[in-house]
């Protein structure tokens, strides 16, 4: 924990979380009552790359959650602050935050202990450290929650996808038990049919053509016409309400830059906006389902928005939509995205490596 308005502190290079060379430094300063922390670091080894700076707190180790921590030694709590690039081995980069509510956290930064920054992608890569307190600090304990927590996650991705796909088979086995039953009635009733048709001629002098048709068929035909032009023109203005409720909200919510990447690769741009869990509400009812999606909700609560996203093609009148979840590509979320039926990302930026960067999980509306 720091009293200070403005301090410096000098950031440490951990090799399978042993202590090693000064790498950089860290400055942290108060301006009216925002705060600015600079970071500035090398990696000799990795040269090039994305990482990510977190803030931590300390806590005490309690044998019993922590057992193969250090005894005796402070635990650190992180919260991500942002992302520094790395070129050239140098890395430096400037974040600022509310001095006396980091993040939203309710804490003012004095609550903190120091930073930690990791390559993204790689967990098992060096990491690099600055402690603002002359605690033993414990930080190979910095991340086990949360890779014991997606582990977990992963777990119960598995048991959901089982799950579906027994109840998938189970569906679709009562779904052909009862095409078979119903083509057994069915075969039953043509049979009986043909026995009533073969009598009724049998008792009758005169049999009107076949091909001529009755007046009550005449009717009904119409009226089967006139019924599937209502139906039909129905799902045509329903469907316009639905366009409607999308546009309305890409009208209405806060504007996000234009992503220039389709997600089917079709030459066109994507029109975002922020929306929340609540607006899936207003769209059309089929998706509905997507309010109460596990990777959504977790996505919503990770950054605080999701994107609704217009495509407009070069060539066509037409355009969709789309719903992204945020986050970070790796093989992890890919798996569990596709899990939950997020199988495509989007990059916010067009990049040739698609680790570590920021976008959109997206799936389509209907």
């Amino acid at each position: 924990m720091v009293y200070w308005n403005r301090f410096i502190s000098y950031i440490f290079r951990y090799h399978e979380y042993d202590k090693c060379e000064n790498t950089g430094f860290a400055k942290v300063q108060k301006q009216n009552e925002k705060g600015k922390m600079q970071v500035n670091f090398k990696d000799q080894v990795k040269k090039e790359g994305l990482y990510s700076v977190y803030l931590y707190r300390e806590t005490l180790a309690d044998p019993e959650e922590y057992p193969e921590a250090v005894p005796d030694s402070m635990i650190p709590v992180v919260l991500y602050l942002g992302k520094l690039s790395l070129k050239s081995g140098r890395g430096e980069d400037c974040f600022t935050f509310d001095w006396n509510n980091v993040n939203h956290t309710g804490r003012p930064i004095t609550a903190w202990s120091g930073i930690i920054i990791r390559r993204m992608g790689e967990e098992e890569s060096d990491i690099f450290c600055s402690s603002w307190t002359d605690n033993i600090v414990d930080y190979s304990q910095a991340f086990a929650r949360r890779e014991a927590a997606e582990a977990e996650r992963e777990r119960r991705a598995d048991v959901a996808a089982t799950e579906y796909d027994r109840g998938r088979i189970v569906s679709e086995t009562m779904t052909e038990s009862e095409n078979m039953d119903s083509e057994s009635e069915a075969e039953t009733m043509a049979s009986e049919v043909k026995k009533m048709a073969h009598t009724d001629t049998d008792n009758r002098e005169t049999v009107l053509p076949e091909t001529e048709e009755s007046p009550d068929e005449e009717t009904f035909s119409r009226t089967d016409e006139e019924t599937e032009k209502r139906v039909t023109a129905a799902e045509v203005l329903e469907t316009m309400k639905e366009d409607g409720r999308a546009a309305e909200l890409m009208a209405n919510r806060e504007k996000l830059p234009l992503l220039p990447n389709c997600p089917d690769g079709e030459n066109g741009v994507i029109e975002c906006v922020k929306i929340n869990p609540n607006d899936i509400g207003l769209l059309n009812m089929d998706n509905w389902r997507l309010g109460v999606n596990s990777f959504l909700t977790h996505g919503f609560y990770s950054y605080k928005y999701l994107m609704l996203g217009r495509v407009l093609f070069d060539e066509e009148d037409t355009n969709g939509y789309i719903l992204g979840v945020p986050g970070e590509y790796s093989s992890k979320e890919k798996y569990l995205a596709g899990i939950f039926g997020f199988e495509r990302f989007i990059p916010v930026k067009e990049t040739r490596i698609k680790t570590g960067s920021f976008g959109y999980w997206v799936v389509d509306l209907k």
